[in-house]
């Protein structure tokens, strides 16, 4: 700087001159970039920093601060910006804006194109320093790429049934293989399941059929597989994609296999005496998962034809004849003098597959029923027994051996150790329903001792008495011969029996008439009491029915009640106290409208009787007074 001139003079005038020189030292203000890193689509922020400008003078720190609010971008020919800035990839293209809040000197890079991944042009940011002084750094945001993935998924199942796999999104931990599953590339970058389709080559489709394979379709975020009926094996499969919001797409594949349906075929054997008519019914066993298929047809196949067709009867010259119904059961109606080896004849089943299109297709299984002629059986006797209704009954049916002369040598046929068995339609069983006789109105269960031979009958109806359904009861002989007889047990009825109750009071006045179970009045007020007495019947061991307190109720019509007001008064029952109060109405004389009353034994046997209060007159009675006195006296 130039020096400026300072001059003065002392009292006689004499001048004296000198410089002041000043020298003005230079501050430079500093500045400090920024980056950031953010997934594919993310907004990215960064802030630049800028410092004021330092130097010593004489000892002491000087500085120039920072202009408030003076950060600008700057264009991309320096100049500054007044508003967003492009922000460019490597290449010049725009990816998104930059936007600057000058206040905090925080720079935002908001993406434009959500498909770009790398580095983007740094943004260019000035500021200045109270001085005037400018400086410039730079905010660089870098843009990973976030790809979506996924896992196939297979799945398996019976012919012709629909199979299916869920979709699921973002939960890596799920590993059956049965579900297709997607997810994110970042946590910040969600899918978009609105976008799930299937792909037909590069069409997006909600289904696709394949010719005699089946049809695929998307339903409720899950692909859904309806196999063609005849179809089995490992189909192609169907691929199938999902856009995450940055529009990445990711696709993955779906395989159903489809499992053969296999009958299992089993053959059926029956024993009876010479002479005697026997059944069987094959069966024929379909996965319990291929609830699709079921036995449509079953007919008998003629060994002696030779174009195999399937018929209902077929004759074994010489042997007997074969017939089948419907259901599948053979009957085998042997000549009367014919005890040798009986040919098994084969049973040839339809299967009928149908998928969830209603498309069928059908498949063949045999099996066969081979009937054995046995020359003889045990004897056997029925068993009967008699107890009270409600209780439990038991009875015995005897099997004794029996002795046989085949081919000239005597033998002895036993009945086997634990053979004995209750049998319904032909399956035998250890406990079996016991109905009511001539109907199928269940009233208890049989059981047996398989040991013993022992039948008990349960009741579960003990409101029933009379003859019971018989059962069938089974024992097997050394020789497989299973002979058959009965058990039937009676039931006798348990009646309980009442006594009515009657009391007598004056108007208006309540009345009270007890309730007595099973005790004999013998007392003054025996008439006034309501009585119920169980049934005098006794059973095998003395047992006896008690009643059953809890039931007691007064009777509104048919519909049990605690209280009952009629146009006489109100009767009231307390069942805790056991008493029934009668309240009459106040104008009321005469014999009150019985009220009935009712109770059940454990039967459940209901028992009813009434009670009936009498309401009496109250007559108020009056006497003729005279007096006598002079006239004008107060009498």
């Amino acid at each position: 700087v130039v020096p400026a001139k300072v001059q003065a003079e002392d009292k006689n005038g004499t001048k004296v001159s000198t410089t002041y020189t000043p020298n003005i030292v230079g501050v430079t203000p500093t500045a400090t970039p920024d980056e950031s890193t953010g997934v594919q689509g993310e907004t990215q922020e960064g802030t630049v920093s800028f410092a004021p400008g330092e130097t010593t003078i004489g000892g002491e720190k000087k500085s120039v601060p920072i202009k408030a609010n003076s950060a600008k971008l700057l264009n991309a020919d320096g100049s500054e910006a007044t508003g967003p800035v492009n922000a460019l990839d490597e290449k010049g293209n725009k990816v998104g804006e930059y936007t600057i809040d000058p206040a905090t000197n925080k720079v935002t890079f908001t993406p434009t194109d959500k498909t770009y991944v790398g580095k983007v042009q740094p943004a260019k940011v000035q500021a200045e320093d109270e001085n005037g002084t400018k400086v410039e750094t730079t905010y660089t945001p870098t843009v990973i790429e976030v790809t979506p993935t996924g896992k196939d998924s297979a799945t398996s199942g019976p012919q012709g049934l629909t199979q299916k796999s869920p979709i699921l999104f973002n939960q890596r931990e799920e590993t059956d293989g049965k579900t297709l599953n997607f997810d994110t590339g970042h946590e910040r970058v969600a899918l978009k399941p609105e976008t799930l389709t299937l792909l037909n080559g590069s069409d997006k489709v909600k289904s696709i059929t394949v010719l005699n394979v089946g049809t695929y379709e998307l339903v409720d975020n899950a692909i859904t597989f309806t196999p063609a009926p005849a179809y089995h094996g490992t189909a192609e499969g169907v691929n199938v994609q999902v856009e995450d919001e940055n529009g990445k797409v990711v696709t993955k594949k779906y395989v159903p296999t489809v499992t053969e349906l296999t009958v299992t075929p089993e053959g059926k054997t029956t024993k009876n005496i010479q002479g005697e008519t026997q059944e069987g019914t094959p069966t024929f066993t379909i996965p319990a998962e291929s609830t699709n298929a079921t036995v449509t047809s079953r007919k008998l196949v003629d060994p002696a034809d030779p174009t195999n067709t399937p018929k209902d009867t077929v004759t074994l010259d010489g042997k007997g004849t074969f017939t089948i119904d419907g259901n599948g059961k053979v009957t085998f109606v042997p000549v009367p003098t014919y005890k040798e080896d009986v040919p098994p004849i084969t049973v040839k089943a339809t299967v009928t597959i149908t998928n969830a299109k209603n498309e069928s297709t059908t498949i063949i299984s045999t099996a066969s029923y081979k009937p054995i002629i046995v020359p003889a059986e045990i004897d056997k006797e029925p068993a009967t027994s008699t107890n009270l209704q409600g209780l439990e009954q038991t009875g015995r049916p005897t099997f004794t051996s029996k002795a046989i002369e085949v081919d000239g040598v005597q033998k002895t046929i036993s009945v086997q150790a634990n053979s004995y068995k209750l049998v319904k339609d032909g399956v035998e069983s250890e406990s079996l329903p016991a109905y009511k006789a001539g109907t199928t109105v269940e009233i208890g269960t049989y059981t047996i001792n398989s040991a013993t031979g022992q039948v008990t009958f349960t009741p579960t109806d003990k409101t029933y008495t009379g003859a019971v359904q018989p059962v069938d009861v089974q024992a097997t002989g050394s020789n497989g011969v299973k002979v058959q007889t009965t058990y039937t047990p009676t039931i006798t009825p348990v009646t309980p029996t009442k006594e009515p109750s009657a009391t007598t009071d004056v108007q208006g006045k309540k009345q009270v008439s007890r309730i007595v179970l099973d005790t004999v009045e013998t007392g003054a007020d025996k008439d006034q009491t309501v009585n119920f007495n169980k049934g005098t019947e006794q059973g095998a061991n003395g047992e006896r029915v008690e009643l059953d307190a809890n039931t007691l109720t007064l009777l509104d019509g048919t519909t049990e009640v605690t209280s009952l007001t009629t146009s006489d008064g109100k009767y009231e029952l307390d069942k805790t106290n056991r008493t029934i109060t009668f309240t009459p109405n106040k104008n009321f004389v005469g014999p009150a409208t019985p009220v009935k009353v009712q109770i059940k034994d454990a039967n459940g046997t209901k028992v009813e009787t009434t009670y009936t209060p009498t309401v009496t007159d109250v007559t108020m009675s009056s006497v003729d007074k005279t007096s006598e006195a002079p006239q004008g006296k107060t009498q």
